[in-house]
């Protein structure tokens, strides 16, 4: 809505507060994401064949509902440390889930109840039923061992299954407490639920130029049981895998047939800290690696539900990161967001960059997805983690 002139003329500017203000005024109209920092705008802005909504200005890691399109989960991050929330689909009705962690019943790998984390909850991923939700926590008696507990990083913490209800929550791997060499990160369930890939630390980080940052991990993957023969979730016929040198291996997921999984590691002595590929992995010859980018830093690539593209961030062309998309062979990449292009309606949205796209998660029909993105803290107080809403229009 426009100003009322009126009122305006009742006190008359002079030409320079006047250019002011029309400057205001379409610097305003120009940036239609911009609002307040501590609100959620909700507003959407048309760039291309997308049309990107700002959902929050306050959440991490996130996962998408493919059993009730409505619900998305993920974490957010409040006095230092994260737990887990959930919104709509247009990120309205936002409520936490485990900020009262007393209210669950937390059972351990032996099927006794334990204590509840003091520490981080985070890296939500939805079971394909709509009820189950396995999640990284942070393992207890690590606070002077871990340097890195934040559920991005992965470091001492441990994956757990939230049941039905959001009552009761059920240990599947442990780390050694306070073993600072050990850790989980980012869980994918397979398509239809029966196989979960992760990734494990053996390592921790080093000062040597392949092991500055992230430490040396193993791809995993199983079976999932929801209820094995004790009445309890649990996971079987475990593996592991290292495709390349010791260094860092994120999984991000299967393809439709659950016997391949996508993931994304510096690879090669080629690599190094600061280069990231995406990759294929047969899980019936693990030896058998595809590789489908070859640029600087490549993440969180996903399969569409059809499987008829994948959507990965990537710094190809500048210092920020975007979303990009590929079909399943690794052609016909086509940069999907401009975040970090002078001039394009997200750049203008928000604040100047360099922004950085991360975790993502689709919606079920394969229309929409949802993405984290790092902002500079100028953008806003607070957390410089937003959640956006990608709809293709096309």
């Amino acid at each position: 809505m426009l100003p009322n002139l009126k009122k305006l003329r009742a006190k008359p500017l002079s030409p320079i507060a006047g250019c002011l203000a029309v400057l205001l005024m379409l610097i305003a109209y120009a940036s239609p994401l911009r609002s307040g920092p501590d609100t959620d705008s909700h507003q959407s802005i048309d760039s291309g064949s997308i049309r990107i909504t700002l959902l929050s200005r306050n959440g991490g890691r996130l996962s998408w509902s493919r059993a009730s399109h409505r619900l998305i989960v993920f974490d957010r991050i409040r006095s230092g440390v994260w737990d887990l929330w959930m919104m709509d689909e247009w990120g309205k009705n936002q409520k936490c889930i485990t900020c009262d962690r007393k209210a669950l019943k937390w059972i351990d790998l032996q099927g006794k109840p334990v204590q509840p984390p003091r520490e981080s909850i985070g890296q939500p991923a939805w079971h394909p039923d709509g009820e189950h939700i396995i999640i990284q926590v942070s393992s207890p008696d690590h606070r002077y061992a871990c340097l890195a507990e934040h559920p991005g990083a992965g470091q001492c913490n441990e994956l757990w299954l939230l049941a039905p209800g959001l009552q009761t929550a059920w240990q599947l791997t442990n780390v050694d407490e306070g073993n600072p060499e050990q850790g989980t990160l980012h869980p994918h369930f397979s398509f239809d639920g029966n196989k979960l890939c992760w990734t494990e630390m053996y390592e921790q980080a080093r000062k040597s130029p392949l092991h500055q940052y992230a430490g040396s991990w193993r791809i995993h993957w199983a079976d999932f049981d929801i209820r094995d023969q004790t009445g309890r979730p649990s996971l079987r016929n475990r593996k592991e895998h290292q495709p390349g040198i010791a260094t860092v291996y994120e999984c991000h997921g299967f393809n439709r047939q659950a016997n391949a999984l996508i993931f994304s590691s510096p690879f090669d002595e080629r690599g190094g800290p600061e280069r990231r590929d995406i990759f294929l992995m047969a899980l019936d010859a693990p030896h058998s690696v595809t590789r489908l980018t070859r640029s600087s830093f490549n993440e969180h690539a996903l399969f569409s539900p059809s499987e008829g593209r994948i959507v990965w961030m990537s710094k190809r062309e500048n210092e920020g990161a975007d979303w990009w998309e590929m079909l399943p062979d690794g052609s016909g990449k086509k940069q999907i967001t401009r975040f970090n292009q002078k001039g394009s309606p997200e750049y203008r949205a928000f604040a100047d960059g360099p922004h950085v796209t991360t975790d993502l998660s689709w919606a079920s029909d394969g229309k929409s997805f949802v993405g984290t993105m790092q902002i500079p803290w100028r953008f806003g107080k607070g957390n410089p983690e937003v959640i956006v809403r990608i709809d293709f229009l096309e």
